[in-house]
């Protein structure tokens, strides 16, 4: 599965875009792949970002907190670049609200669920629970670093590759 965007024109003439989760399949008596959206995520904002900084993380400290811990830190650097400001534990703009202890992002004026573009991906409620919520898989150790790699860069999460693979080892060795 996979994150589509779909721009359309609203009455006013303003291109808007939407997400999509879609799931990919291959019909085999047509010869075709087929692609199905299975949940709306919402429409999708765009900020200006600075710079990505890895400042801070080191395998150490890495070693020294937990898998959630980790991930709640490099969201929030990433909500930071972004221009968010934690307001009583959640993170707003002058938009969007992030509340990632309760894996939600919403627009401001409502209860509408919202989407962030954030690098390569994007921040939602659907990749915030699959994030920081994250479950390997009874596969091999190359699978495994798979998911979390996808889980980490659908939520538009950006990790330097020593700190991708402290965490990963980290990973491993929880299971044992």
């Amino acid at each position: 599965m996979f994150i589509r965007v779909k721009k359309r024109k609203n009455k006013a003439g303003e291109l808007k875009a939407y997400a999509y989760v879609v799931e990919s399949s291959y019909k085999k008596r047509k010869k075709s792949p087929r692609q199905k959206a299975k949940k709306y995520l919402g429409r999708v904002y765009y900020f200006n970002c600075e710079k990505a900084v890895f400042e801070g993380f080191t395998p150490e400290w890495i070693i020294d907190n937990d898998y959630q811990t980790i991930i709640k830190t490099l969201i929030i650097r990433e909500l930071k670049q972004l221009g968010f400001i934690e307001k009583g534990g959640v993170w707003e703009n002058k938009l969007v609200v992030v509340d990632i202890a309760a894996r939600r992002v919403w627009h401001k004026d409502g209860k509408n669920e919202v989407c962030i573009a954030l690098n390569e991906g994007f921040l939602t409620k659907y990749t915030l629970r699959r994030v920081l919520d994250f479950k390997p898989p009874e596969a091999l150790e190359r699978q495994i670093g798979k998911a979390l790699g996808d889980a980490i860069v659908s939520a538009g999460v950006q990790i330097d590759q020593r700190l991708f693979i402290s965490l990963f080892r980290k990973i491993i060795d929880s299971l044992g």
